[in-house]
């Protein structure tokens, strides 16, 4: 796993961020599924994504990630890319939401 990027978000926001696989893949290797699970960092707990985010896209070696209206704490993102070719490859990023 490999932290991507960390993001500063306002409670108010609706955001997407994209996750860039082409890095690993070769460019012939899709993605085919995704899955994204967010976590608590102040607490270690699971937050459910459909309260986190509701929704993501798989655009051939890329994966976005909305998040829609978070509650203020600080996330990590975990999303799982597998490919048409049977790749899996995760990365994660982490989000602090706080009301500036």
């Amino acid at each position: 796993m490999a932290i991507v990027g960390k993001f500063v978000q306002q409670p108010s926001e609706t955001l997407d961020y994209d996750m860039d696989f082409s890095e690993f893949l070769p460019i012939d290797d899709t993605i085919t599924s995704a899955t994204v699970k967010v976590q608590s960092i102040t607490s270690g707990a699971d937050v459910p994504y459909s309260v986190f985010g509701r929704s993501f896209a798989v655009q051939h070696q890329r994966v976005k990630v909305w998040c829609i209206k978070p509650a203020a704490g600080r996330y990590k993102i975990t999303v799982l890319a597998v490919t048409n070719d049977g790749r899996e490859k995760e990365n994660e990023f982490t989000m602090t939401v706080k009301d500036d």
